[in-house]
């Protein structure tokens, strides 16, 4: 028998899903201060006045903030985001970031010499305080400081706070890039606790795993998790186990979709995109599934992965068994992504024609190397 696997460290609420939000973590500000600097009462005067006649915005373009969103809205405990942007304008030597907010206070300017800032802990903390009640306004200027100060580009966006705390950490998979196949590549993938009020790098909580193990959800309560994980060369088992400080999986906390009824001439199951509901009773999957795969050049995107055929099915935790589910297994399409209400009374699902014309042989489908890039073969490949 195999020996147990064994997960360290799990200490996992919830999972949260937030948008629009930079997550990574700062062990210090060392080369930020070296770079950026608040101004002094003199040097905000003299800015003011440059700005002053372009609000509204001012012709010029040439600057586009990246990071974060337009509208992007930040939990209240979050750690400090990085801001980016990208600026055309050869003539930019510095970036003046002006903050305004909905109250009469003056705003908050800082000046820096590269194009991202990362506000310091106390700063990022009157960020957050003064953009609850409204909105933030944020404009990045290139400048130019010498012979003379002026403003050379811009551009603008909004944040705000919210007053409702995430109170929950990110589990997530740290997989290294480009996406390598093989049993050494897996091997060095790391599953990550993020707090995202830490400015701490997240601790590693699983690691050095033989198999491949990938998506995972948690119940509502945080008591249990489920993942997808080879076991014993079954590429369709699944783990759904309690959750605790030091978990060891057996058999017993594993099932499997392959399990679930196929004609014989579609390759094994998976139950791809599986998601647990909320109660941790019932988990919910696509079946019967023909899938394209590719890896590709883009280290931004480096595989491309959809069904093109497969139907739903619903497993009841309690009694270890698979269904079918009706109104989402239609052998004319392919069915898949299934997502929970938090009720456990509705499931939302992406359905769309299958597309087994993108296999030359459904009985032997295998990853594809493809030399282009993301867009190139969102045009090719067109699964929506």
């Amino acid at each position: 028998m195999e020996a147990p696997k064994r997960i360290t460290g799990l200490r996992v609420l919830m999972v949260a899903v937030l948008t629009n939000c930079t997550f990574t973590g700062h062990s210090g500000y060392s080369d930020q201060q070296d770079t950026s600097a608040t101004l002094s009462p003199n040097d905000q005067l003299i800015w003011q006045k440059r700005i002053a006649g372009r609000n509204p915005p001012h012709a010029l373009k040439a600057l586009s903030i990246t990071s974060p969103d337009d509208g992007a809205v930040f939990p209240p405990e979050i750690a400090a985001p990085t801001f980016c942007w990208a600026d055309t304008c050869e003539a930019s030597t510095h970036w003046l970031v002006v903050l305004r907010f909905g109250d009469a206070k003056d705003p908050l300017m800082v000046i820096t010499r590269r194009p991202q800032w990362t506000p310091e802990r106390s700063i990022w903390g009157t960020i957050k305080a003064r953009s609850t009640a409204n909105p933030a306004e944020v404009t990045v200027f290139g400048v130019c400081l010498t012979p003379v100060k002026s403003i050379t580009s811009q551009g603008r966006i909004q944040i705000s706070t919210s007053t409702d705390r995430i109170g929950a950490s990110i589990f997530y998979r740290q997989v290294p890039l480009p996406f390598p196949t093989g049993k050494k590549a897996v091997q060095t993938m790391k599953w990550r606790l993020g707090d995202i009020a830490s400015y701490d790098a997240p601790p590693v909580v699983m690691e050095n795993i033989s198999t491949c193990a990938g998506c995972h959800r948690f119940s509502s309560d945080g008591r249990l998790i489920s993942m997808e994980m080879n076991y014993k060369n079954d590429s369709g088992a699944h783990v759904i186990a309690p959750v605790e400080k030091h978990l060891a999986l057996s058999a017993n906390d594993f099932m499997s979709w392959s399990d679930f009824p196929k004609p014989d001439l579609l390759p094994p199951t998976r139950g791809t995109f599986a998601k647990l509901s909320s109660s941790g009773k019932t988990m919910v999957g696509t079946v019967n599934e023909i899938s394209f795969f590719a890896l590709t050049n883009d280290p931004a995107f480096c595989q491309l992965f959809f069904p093109t055929y497969g139907i739903l099915a619903w497993y009841d935790v309690a009694s270890r068994t698979l269904h079918g589910l009706p109104g989402a297994d239609d052998i004319d399409f392919v069915q898949t992504d299934p997502s929970w209400s938090p009720d456990e009374k509705t499931i939302v699902f992406g359905r769309t024609e299958k597309r087994n014309t993108y296999h030359a042989d459904i009985t032997n489908v295998r990853t594809r190397i493809i030399d282009a890039d993301i867009h190139a073969l969102n045009k090719k490949y067109l699964i929506q």
